[in-house]
């Protein structure tokens, strides 16, 4: 898509010159640590799954293969599970600006499964290419297609993002009628829409603002798992491709719920979930990997390795009391 810029290495450099001798476990740490534990509670225990576990059959066919009859089929999955029933990471759930991305009919199939089968109850954007998705205004005043904003990336990527709230919206509309009429109704309650962006290719400017949205995530989780009269609901991280600026996000979460694992193994984790999409193996080297980077699966290493060191003072000073 777009090459790594210089400010992402910075960004990088400055991560891992941390002062890790200083610790200090702030508030948002603890709280961290205590929505982590409590959601990791409810998990089962024979973690990480199987890599079977972490496929979902959601998938659509490249345009280009719709065209030319003559051409084989190929198949490209839009997300997997990281966690089964929880944690999902995708790509954009809507139409993106690739030549060969989903249809407006495959986009609809594929949301309409997320709600209905996977139960996701939360969307969160980690793009900066485009706006919220609950920011209807600056969406309407683009007609719901964003287009991308450098000539040289439209020349590649000509179409648009198009809003898929709306699509959210009205499945769920309907899901709200029908549950009128059925006689086993279903918990139908709005989704909510986080957006927290990151250039693509990059890495979070900063660990606070990272820790904010994780903390928001496992907030969720929490507070829908106490609900004893509805089902658990999953989450769908996505970025563009749903492998860079989600798989980082994805790993990070995956450390706080499961301390005991080191990064390599989080890694491991989050790459054997990517391979399970459909056309994985038909994907090209730059698009093979997740976390999509160098910078971000370092980004990761580091994350992790100051994350446990955070964990372990803050379980000394717990045993001191």
């Amino acid at each position: 898509m777009m090459l790594i810029t210089s400010k992402a290495f910075l960004l990088l450099n400055l991560l891992s010159t941390w002062p890790m001798g200083k610790l200090v476990v702030s508030a948002l740490d603890a709280t961290l640590l205590h929505r982590a534990a409590s959601v990791r509670a409810t998990m089962p225990h024979d973690l990480p799954p199987h890599p079977k576990e972490l496929f979902f059959p959601s998938a659509f066919v490249q345009s280009d293969q719709k065209i030319n009859e003559t051409r084989a089929v190929k198949r490209r999955g839009f997300c997997n599970w990281i966690i089964p029933g929880r944690i999902m990471v995708g790509q954009y759930p809507g139409q993106n600006p690739e030549v060969d991305g989903p249809s407006s009919t495959e986009v609809k199939s594929h949301v309409t499964t997320l709600l209905k089968d996977a139960n996701v109850k939360m969307f969160v954007s980690l793009q900066s290419e485009i706006p919220p998705q609950d920011d209807y205004q600056r969406w309407r005043e683009q007609r719901g297609q964003v287009y991308l904003p450098d000539m040289t990336s439209r020349l590649q990527f000509p179409r648009p993002f198009v809003h898929y709230a709306p699509i959210v919206e009205s499945i769920l509309s309907q899901s709200n009628h029908d549950s009128t009429t059925s006689t086993s109704s279903q918990d139908v309650r709005q989704c909510q829409y986080l957006h927290w962006p990151i250039e693509d290719l990059s890495i979070p400017e900063n660990s606070q603002s990272l820790n904010e949205l994780l903390l928001r995530i496992l907030t969720a989780l929490d507070e829908h798992q106490q609900d004893e009269d509805t089902a658990e609901p999953a989450v769908y991280i996505h970025c563009w491709g749903g492998r860079g600026r989600a798989g980082l996000t994805a790993s990070c979460l995956l450390s706080l719920l499961f301390p005991e694992l080191d990064a390599p193994t989080i890694l491991d984790w989050i790459q054997a979930g990517y391979d399970t999409r459909e056309g994985a193996e038909n994907m090209p080297m730059a698009l093979s990997k997740s976390p999509q980077t160098e910078s971000q699966r370092q980004f990761v290493l580091n994350f992790v390795k100051h994350r446990r060191r955070k964990q372990h003072l803050q379980q000394t000073k717990q045993n001191k009391i």
